[in-house]
């Protein structure tokens, strides 16, 4: 799917949350065209995004584990999108007393993951955002659920 690419002034005009969501699809759109990897300025140069403003989207993302980050020495990282193996049918979503989550399968250069994904629902617009995510390797999932179970033994 590519991004509609607005003019300078009408991106001026959108509200920011709007602008904040029209970057992270930009560069997300940027990172998938590049599945090798690509670094921060060459994403902004693609996107025509001021590199602070990629970077501060860049940490976002990987922070939820849309994106992640190989560092090859001090100067130079390249990003790379993690890919979505799930069957559109496997992936699962959950609410649980108001908040939602995402379970799908992904792959990148490290293996094969489980994807848990927080959002979260504005009320006003219905629309979701993504609050946090983790990543367990698929083949410790068993494992991941037998510490988590572990761990709420002990904390009762």
């Amino acid at each position: 799917m590519e991004v509609i690419r607005y003019s300078l002034d009408d991106l001026r005009k959108l509200p920011p949350e709007q602008r904040k969501e029209y970057y992270k699809l930009l560069i997300l759109d940027a990172l998938r065209a590049n599945p090798e990897g690509i670094t921060l300025s060459q994403l902004a140069n693609l996107t025509k995004i001021d590199i602070r403003t990629v970077a501060k989207h860049l940490e976002y993302l990987v922070a939820v584990r849309e994106v992640y980050k190989k560092e090859f020495g001090k100067r130079l990282a390249l990003y790379f999108p993690n890919i979505d193996i799930s069957n559109p049918l496997m992936t699962k979503k959950y609410e649980i007393d108001g908040h939602f989550y995402t379970f799908k399968f992904i792959k990148n250069d490290f293996g094969e993951f489980v994807y848990i994904q927080e959002k979260e629902r504005d009320p006003y617009t219905n629309t979701f955002s993504i609050q946090g995510g983790i990543i367990i390797p698929k083949s410790k999932i068993k494992d991941f659920i037998r510490y988590l179970e572990e761990f709420l033994e002990v904390s009762q």
